[in-house]
């Protein structure tokens, strides 16, 4: 849930082909924040494989929403970002009162987000009560 609070700390999150472009001063203070994140929260380092996961799923949500939120055309998804994935077709997160693919309302996504985050939290608490 955390992979890109350093964007979210900045403000924006740009799109991967745009990231080389803006430079190793942006890539290193977006580094140096996301290390942040994970010390705060008590992040496990990602391993290759963790890496690999979270890229594909990554990938994934980003051809999903270039082609349904935004409306660009697999071909265009694919030349303008490099994403050569399939998007989903369906929306995995519905909601009532928005249409499918609709992007949620800033203040609806703050309170999932932070609940999701705080159930995750307890759940850590529990489970490391739980070790011998």
């Amino acid at each position: 849930m955390l992979h890109d609070a350093s964007e979210g700390l900045l403000g924006w999150d740009p799109i991967g082909p745009l990231k080389p472009h803006l430079g190793e001063p942006f890539r290193q203070l977006e580094q140096r924040l996301q290390a942040l994140v994970g010390e705060r929260y008590a992040l496990p380092a990602w391993d290759a494989a963790a890496y690999r996961r979270h890229k594909a799923a990554d990938r994934l949500v980003a051809a999903s929403e270039a082609c349904h939120v935004v409306g660009w055309s697999r071909e265009d998804m694919r030349e303008a970002l490099g994403i050569l994935c399939e998007p989903l077709e369906d929306d995995p997160l519905p909601t009532p009162g928005l249409e499918r693919w609709e992007p949620w309302p800033p203040r609806l996504a703050e309170s999932m987000f932070l609940h999701r985050l705080l159930d995750l939290q307890a759940t850590a608490v529990l489970h490391e009560s739980a070790e011998p």
